[in-house]
Parts: structure tokens; sequence; C-alpha cells
């Protein structure tokens, strides 16, 4: 009965659909078809590697004369009307949703928590439409749209989630996620992150130069692909270096607490613009990072031994290159062996506005912290009463440039075998006691397994 139904209401276009389905599945014949899209005439093996691929993804082997003549029919001009569209869906999709003249939620980039059920009580979340954002990929700028949800008094963000005006993250919500974002109109690639962890290990770049890089290569490429009069080229959006800074510094910082610890839940700063909380953050858990790392890396025999004179030895020694502008303050530490140590202050220097040119700002000595010390102390009051005499070093390690307005810059203590232990940022210079202190601090945090060097 169906077959008399379909002889008389089908037409020719229908028919030939049906009889090419009967050669090849249209699933196939579509894939085919991007292949022979991607693939350049020019390539010899074309057709055999069309082929192959195919019989890669459905494990159903065709001759590659066959494939060549399903190809050339598609393209003949016997056919009425054509099968498959040309039209990219992607560019279509990111064109459509950076319509102005259009109000939609469509996107390439649908960015939801990272988590589908409460982490409380396990239920499935209901998403909620936040807010449009810009996705920086590594050749391009694209449209996004931010998606959260609520359970529990618990609000899920991409990577992290508040709870009791606190935010926090947990392993799954950053590794092996595609998108970084903790807030605000920006939200980063994983790409872009790891190239600019390649830049800084091997160009030593900074984020400042990172950022600017970024932004000329998206404005070369957009006047490539563009016309001068689009509103992509006009204003196009741009990676802004403090806010990439923040976001990279604490992606990595709490890929390292997850790397070196077994903690399960990360407070981070609840707002990342917020520089109090951002110096705040770093500067109480910088200590814990610190014991962490020691307690990682002096485990180094017993994890992975190179030899029998693997960390039979410990060498110290300080580099001067690596500095940065600091606060001018001589903060005093304290240890249980040493007593007080002239150590610094390791905020950098806070910006205020020039009362004597309104509208411009001026830097300081000191950060936010000891700004109102400005102008009243100088680097020169130093007490170095208690620290070791030049007769006991055969090299001055005095605060030799009482002007100097930035770091000394790192010490380290690095195993025989090339194993970084530990590390400090010298913000004075490198005096003995300062040495002392270092090393002591490195042997209190060893670990209980590891021997120390005689």
């Amino acid at each position: 009965m169906f077959s008399n139904v379909y002889n008389s209401n089908s037409d020719e276009n229908e028919i030939f659909i049906v009889s090419l389905n009967r050669n090849i599945p249209i699933q196939h014949l579509n894939l085919v078809n991007q292949l022979d899209v991607e693939l350049d005439d020019c390539i010899l093996s074309k057709y055999i590697d069309i082929s192959n691929m195919i019989d890669m993804v459905f494990g159903k082997t065709y001759d590659p004369s066959f494939i060549e003549c399903i190809l050339n029919l598609l393209k003949s001009k016997q056919i009425a009307f054509p099968l498959f569209s040309q039209v990219d869906a992607k560019v279509l999709i990111n064109n459509y949703s950076n319509n102005h003249h259009v109000l939609t939620l469509s996107s390439l980039h649908t960015i939801k928590p990272f988590t589908s059920v409460c982490l409380n009580c396990g239920k499935s979340l209901k998403l909620q439409f936040k807010e449009k954002v810009n996705v920086f990929l590594i050749d391009r700028v694209e449209n996004g749209t931010i998606y959260i949800a609520n359970c529990c008094q618990i609000d899920y963000f991409p990577n992290s989630f508040l709870k009791m005006s606190k935010r926090f993250v947990v392993p799954g919500s950053i590794q092996n996620k595609k998108y970084i974002h903790f807030g605000g109109k920006s939200v980063l690639t994983i790409e872009i992150v790891l190239r600019y962890a390649a830049d800084l290990v091997n160009l030593y770049s900074g984020f400042e130069n990172f950022a600017e890089g970024y932004n000329d290569t998206m404005l070369s490429l957009l006047l490539s692909r563009s016309n001068m009069q689009s509103n992509q080229v006009t204003n196009p959006p741009l990676l802004e270096r403090r806010l990439f800074e923040n976001i990279w510094m604490i992606y990595s910082s709490t890929l390292i607490t997850i790397f070196l610890s077994k903690t399960q839940e990360i407070q981070i700063p609840l707002n990342m613009s917020d520089r109090h909380q951002m110096n705040t953050y770093f500067n109480e858990t910088l200590p814990i990072w610190e014991h962490q790392f020691i307690l990682f890396w002096s485990n180094h025999s017993v994890r992975n031994s190179c030899g029998d004179n693997c960390s039979g030895a410990i060498v110290i020694d300080g580099f001067q290159k690596p500095d940065r502008f600091v606060c001018q303050f001589t903060d005093v530490i304290h240890s249980n062996e040493l007593g007080d140590i002239d150590w610094g202050c390791g905020f950098r220097p806070e910006m205020i506005q020039d009362k004597k040119n309104p509208g411009f700002w001026k830097n300081t000595n000191f950060c936010p912290k000891h700004v109102h010390l400005n102008n009243d102390q100088s680097t020169e009051d130093i007490n170095n009463s208690n620290d070791y005499d030049n007769i006991d070093c055969n090299v001055s390690r005095n605060d030799r440039y009482a002007s100097r307005k930035t770091s000394y810059g790192i010490i380290l203590t690095i195993y025989n075998c090339g194993i970084i232990v530990n590390f400090d940022e010298l913000y004075r210079s490198e005096s003995p006691m300062r040495v002392i202190h270092h090393l002591l601090n490195t042997i209190e945090h060893l670990s209980p397994a590891a021997k120390v060097p005689k």
C-alpha cells in the first residue's frame, strides 16, 4: 500500500534521494561532501584519502572511483537542487550573534556552570542566563553567553561557586575546562592561558607585552577579514592587561594548590578587580604554598631518586636580575632562631593623585598599607646591627643602594641534582641573616621522609 502511495506522490528529486541513499547512506554522503570541500583538488590521493577516512569513521569501505563518481554527480548540472548547504554554520552563528538588529542569546560559546548538580543536595541545577561576554580565542574574539545556577544558597558559575559571600573553586571546576572565567565581561579559552605560560617560560613575556601583542594581532586579523567600516574593526574588544593578569594568576595558583596538596576546596578572592582582596589572598596564601612546595619537592629522593647521590647536598644562591618595584617600608619578620629580621615589604608602591597637577597621578615609594609614610622614611633607616660583620663573609651583602626602589631578586635552595626545594623573593639585599633565615625555614618544612643533607 505504501509503495503505491509513494509512486503516486513522489517527484524526481525524492526518487533521486532514495536511490542515492540505497548506494551510500546520507550520513556517509554528508561526510564525503564535507571532506571534499576541505581537501583541495590538487591532492592526487584525495579520493583514496576520503575513502579511508570514511572507513575510519563508519567502518565501511568505498571504492575511491565510486566516491569520485558520487561527488561528480552532486556537482553536475543534472541535479536541479543542492543536496548540501555550503554555508559554514559556525560563521553563520557568529555573524548572527553579532547582528545588533537581532535580540538573541544564540552563541557558539554557551558557558555553563562547571557542574550540572548541586554539590550539597545532588539535585539537578536550573540554568539562568546571566550576561553576554567576550570570549578570547587564540586567533579571534567572539561573543559568548554566561549561565549560572543557584541551589541550597550556593551560586554556581563556570569555574567557581559562591557560598556565604565567599568564592571557592574545586579541582573539577578548573581542571580540563575549555573556558576560564572568574567574573566580569571577559572569558579566556584554555589555549590563551597555555600560550601565555609558554611565552612566559620561553620568551620571558610579561602580561602587558602579551596583552598588547595579542590585541595588535587581533586587529591585524580583523583588518584582513573585514572592511574598514565594520564595528569590529573600529571598536574591537581588547584583552585588558590587569584583568588577564588576575585571571591567569588565580587560575595558575589554584592549579599549584591542587598539584601540591590534597585540598578539595580552595577559597579565592570574591572580586579580582579589588586590589586589596588580591593582595590579601596572595600574602596570606604564600606561606602555605611555600610549605607545600618544600614538602613536595624535598620528597624527590623518595618519589623519583636519580642515584646514590640524589639530594645529597643543598646549594643556595641568589639572582638579582628578576627584580621589580616594591614598597620601601622596612617590614620586620620574627624568627625563633634569629629574632627580628629586617625583611621588607613586597607589595607594589601605590599611585596617588598629583595635587599640583589635577587629573594626573604620581608614583610613591610605599604600598597602600604604608603610603601614609611617604617622604617620612627612607631605606637608609635599615638596622643591620644584628647582622654579621663583613669579616664573616668575603662578599659584602649590606643594603648598598639606599636609593634602590626595586627588589634584590630571588634566593634559591637547590639540591645537587637540580631540584629546586625552596625560593624567596628578596625585598632587601642578600644579607647573611636573611640567607640563614631562608635556610632554616627550608629545613623546618622538609618532608619527614627526606634526609637533611650534611
